[in-house]
């Protein structure tokens, strides 16, 4: 059960974070900072909804060019632009000049509809575009454009990745029930991709590649696009084709400096990740990851003696671990040295295919040093967006930086040059088309963390509305879905909304939350009544309180799925606690959902075992039912908003009804069902989404004295009218 709408954030962006174990000092010279900023202007949701125009980016390996998708409506224009030479790439380029080129030095190459990414060949000559039916090869020097392979997801067949080995080739996967086929596509020479002088070569190393399917061979021309394609260039084919592997299906594989594939990853029927070496025609078994703890592979030395990878260590944060592949020895390369977050991804050199950086998971997503080399570069990018959130891609020249968060709706795109340190802001006029909001008129996110009544150490985020004194703005909460799921540091839409109404939002990763490790994730064990999930938020709040946040008698909280039940928890544990809920979604009796997701679904039911919850243990899940809100309507004092969906295939519309039925008959109290009975768990219309939006903000103008919602539109009032029924018989 995954949150919905906008519960989770995002990233960061000018934000004012409160370092993850700050001191209450510390913590406090963070809020008082918020305290003395400008007051933001109420916003609405149609201002925090704007899409950003770039959709993609892509850095040439040579660090020469940067490539971008533009949106204008449904128009995708794939445009590329020339990059100074760095003092990295080029000793005779001044290093100050990295990444300045102006956006008048744009060209557009090709244009698409629908959907459309962008990889570049190994030689930073060929630009290929994955626009879901087809795999196009477009030259960058001279625009012409060759349409080399037909895909088909549905049918398993994609892009894998630009081989990190051949100069100008792409790989295809094309997967059937028990056989994989991995295809090597040239552009033919004379056309897209004919080889050129002008970009130097780069060694070739094994890169990770991950297989979502399929492969195919040589690549006819295709007149028709599969259903819901996008529309590519009418373009002749021309592209040459190799088989470079055909067996098993993979995961995800590696390159041999050869070409050929040399390490696999592959899922055994039992669900444990087998990873493995190519022995001539034969596998040869390395090592295996457990089911649900995933390992993604990274990198390969050049004699296949060392692989690394990501995978779980010690039974708990994911890291980068070095097997040798001829002992099977595993050793941990790199873990958070804050003993925080997992590890997200890796950064690889496009000189050596070796780790450079590591990004975490939080509090920020930031980077850190694998390579001692690279100790500065995280240290400056530390220090540069240290209130951010950011992503990395490499070159032989400049990192491309991108750059997002709570209050920066639209990345920033950033060129870091290594050997000056010196970043220079690129696309920076094709973003301010989207028309973004200003970081000051959006409110700023704290990383936070407390001790749970039980001395664990919980994380979570606060954001706050500028310009007011904390101890008097209204505090709302908001739980997650999942429950194995998480809020992020990022931009949120609704927390915006809600805090531009002069409203803080606490956004708790309770335990069971992802991106801490696996220990977090699992500790709540089976105890999902009142236990460590749900005492986790309580504490949080609590903790808050105690610091002088929020208003005690203008506290409430909201949350989808598990998040809604964990409101219903909330009012019912804590009846004096929050002056009102908001639940979308919300199971009534966790138990019972757990158990019929549990024979729905069999690869759930061994996810929850996994994670401590087994669905044929009568004692746990009598104890969860013991604390189902449905048992304890009478415990309820507060008014409560609920919205469910008739064709919820996770939780009972019904049972919804039937409870908020209870709580008007038992004790009288204010609750309101929204029930759209063409609604599933997760609201698909427009209306729905916009009558939860109206519903928050009636609510936080009747409880907490915001300013009114503008008055409904015919239609949602419709909407509103048809199907909020009066509680809550038939």
């Amino acid at each position: 059960m995954a949150v919905t709408l906008a519960l989770s954030a995002g990233s960061a962006a000018g934000a004012v974070p409160a370092p993850q174990g700050a001191s209450n000092a510390s913590f406090k010279t963070a809020v008082h900072a918020v305290e003395r900023l400008p007051q933001a202007a109420p916003l609405q949701m149609q201002d925090l909804s704007r899409r950003a125009r770039i959709r993609d980016t892509a850095l040439a390996p040579d660090g020469r060019q940067l490539a971008w998708i533009e949106a204008d409506g449904p128009n995708l224009a794939i445009k590329v632009m020339p990059l100074p030479v760095s003092a990295k790439a080029s000793a005779s380029a001044p290093a100050s000049t990295a990444a300045s080129a102006p956006a008048t030095a744009a060209r557009q190459l090709a244009q698409f509809q629908g959907r459309a990414a962008l990889a570049w060949s190994h030689d930073g000559t060929i630009l290929f575009v994955d626009s879901g039916d087809a795999l196009t090869a477009i030259d960058s020097a001279t625009g012409t454009a060759t349409r080399i392979a037909d895909l088909a997801p549905q049918k398993k067949r994609t892009f894998a990745m630009a081989d990190p080995v051949r100069p100008h080739a792409a790989l295809i996967t094309d997967t059937a029930a028990a056989t994989q086929t991995i295809t090597r596509v040239t552009p033919a020479t004379g056309t897209a991709g004919a080889p050129r002088s002008s970009s130097p070569a780069i060694p070739a190393q094994a890169s990770p590649g991950t297989v979502t399917g399929s492969a195919t061979a040589n690549a006819a021309a295709a007149s028709s696009a599969s259903a819901g394609a996008s529309t590519g260039p009418a373009v002749a084919s021309a592209a040459t084709s190799e088989t470079i592997y055909s067996g098993r299906p993979l995961d995800e594989f590696l390159l041999a400096p050869d070409g050929s594939v040399a390490f696999a990853l592959w899922s055994d029927p039992d669900g444990a990740q087998v990873v493995a070496r190519r022995a001539g025609t034969e596998w040869k078994e390395l090592t295996r990851c457990p089911q649900f703890e995933p390992c993604t592979l990274v990198a390969a030395s050049p004699d296949g003696g060392h692989l690394q990878l990501l995978a779980t260590i010690d039974r708990n944060r994911k890291g980068l671990v070095d097997l040798d592949t001829a002992s099977a020895q595993r050793r941990t390369v790199f873990d958070d040295p804050d003993a925080i977050a997992d590890t997200l991804d890796v950064t690889l050199s496009l000189e050596t295919g070796m780790p450079l950086l590591a990004r975490l998971a939080a509090p920020t997503r930031h980077v850190a040093a694998i390579a001692p080399a690279e100790q500065t570069t995280a240290a400056e990018l530390a220090r540069r967006f240290k209130d951010s959130n950011i992503a990395v891609q490499a070159s032989a020249g400049p990192l491309l930086i991108e750059e997002y968060g709570p209050r920066q709706p639209q990345p920033k795109y950033w060129l870091y040059d290594r050997t000056s340190h010196g970043v220079t802001e690129v696309l920076g006029q094709v973003r301010a088309a989207g028309q973004p909001l200003g970081a000051e008129q959006l409110a700023p996110t704290l990383a936070v963390s407390w001790r749970a009544r039980d001395g664990a150490t919980i994380h979570g985020y606060l954001t706050l509305p500028p310009g007011r004194m904390v101890s008097k703005v209204p505090l709302l909460t908001m739980a997650h879905g999942g429950p194995w799921a998480r809020m992020e540091y990022g931009f949120s839409s609704l927390a915006q909304l809600v805090a531009s109404r002069g409203v803080a939002v606490f956004m708790p990763n309770f335990r069971a939350s992802t991106g801490h490790g696996s220990a977090y994730m699992r500790a709540p064990g089976a105890r999902f009544g009142n236990g460590p999930a749900q005492t986790d938020i309580i504490d949080g709040v609590r903790w808050l309180q105690a610091q002088g946040i929020g208003d005690p008698k203008r506290l409430a909280i909201m949350g989808d799925s598990f998040g809604g039940y964990a409101v219903l928890l909330a009012l019912t544990q804590e009846p004096e606690l929050f002056q009102f809920g908001m639940a979308m979604s919300a199971p009534t009796d966790f138990a019972q959902v757990a158990r019929a997701l549990a024979q729905q679904v069999p690869v759930e039911a061994a996810r929850m075992r996994y994670l401590g919850l087994d669905t044929t243990d009568t004692a746990a899940m009598d104890a969860i039912a013991a604390d189902a809100p449905a048992r304890h309507a009478a415990q309820v004092k507060r008014p409560l908003y609920l919205i469910a969906g008739g064709k919820d295939d996770k939780v009972d519309a019904q049972a919804t009804r039937a409870y908020a039925a209870a709580l008007q008959e038992k004790n009288g109290n204010s609750v309101t069902l929204l029930l759209d009975p063409e609604e599933g768990h997760f609201p698909r219309k427009p209306i729905a989404r916009e009558a939860y939006v109206h519903a928050l903000e009636t609510l936080l103008h009747r409880h907490f004295g915001t300013a009114a919602p503008a008055a409904p539109s015919p239609a949602l009032a419709a909407y509103l009218q048809q199907n909020t029924l009066p509680c809550c018989g038939k």
